[in-house]
């Protein structure tokens, strides 16, 4: 689809007040600035396009509650993306995602799909597992300790026994 058609019906949702946009399969490469005029929007579907990236407008649309961004060539989600107080549908899903920003554990997301993603942080196989794993592994690779992100939740677990087992010993003696 042409931008300008694209730009004509971010118009038409405009003046009408539109809750939910469908701009799936438009070959689109970046998000028109004008969507940002759709404050009453709950439901966007930017699937199967060409985006590489989403601009951190987004913030703008505080109504949004699904957002599927899957299909596409996003190379990383703007950190403003957890200001999203109302998302809880987040469908990003086959893109070129290696990382998550830490700010998504601030939304309080029912569905999410990460699948499909060269993700290194947090690893793809905890990704897989859903939102609860992945705050499992920011809370344990970002603990008290200062711990810095680990390729795998496995050494991260390894690591916090060994320094237990050292604290145990230093105790007794």
């Amino acid at each position: 689809m042409v931008l300008g058609n694209v730009e004509q019906l971010i118009d038409q949702a405009s003046r009408s007040g539109a809750t939910v946009l469908d701009l799936s399969v438009n070959n689109l490469t970046e998000l028109p600035p004008e969507i940002v005029q759709l404050t009453n929007l709950q439901t966007l579907d930017l699937s199967h396009n060409n985006l590489t990236e989403l601009p951190p407008e987004i913030v703008q649309l505080t109504n949004l509650q699904g957002l599927n961004l899957g299909g596409n060539n996003l190379t990383e989600l703007p950190p403003e993306i957890g200001q999203l107080s109302k998302l809880h549908d987040l469908m990003i899903w086959g893109n070129r995602l290696t990382t998550l920003p830490t700010e998504i554990l601030a939304l309080q997301l029912t569905k999410f799909d990460a699948r499909q993603n060269p993700l290194t942080n947090p690893p793809a196989q905890i990704a897989a597992k859903g939102i609860s794993e992945i705050r499992r592994w920011f809370d344990l690779s970002h603990g008290d300790e200062g711990w810095v992100r680990r390729s795998s939740l496995s050494s991260v677990i390894h690591q916090r026994r060994s320094i237990w087992a050292c604290v145990e010993t230093v105790i007794m003696v």
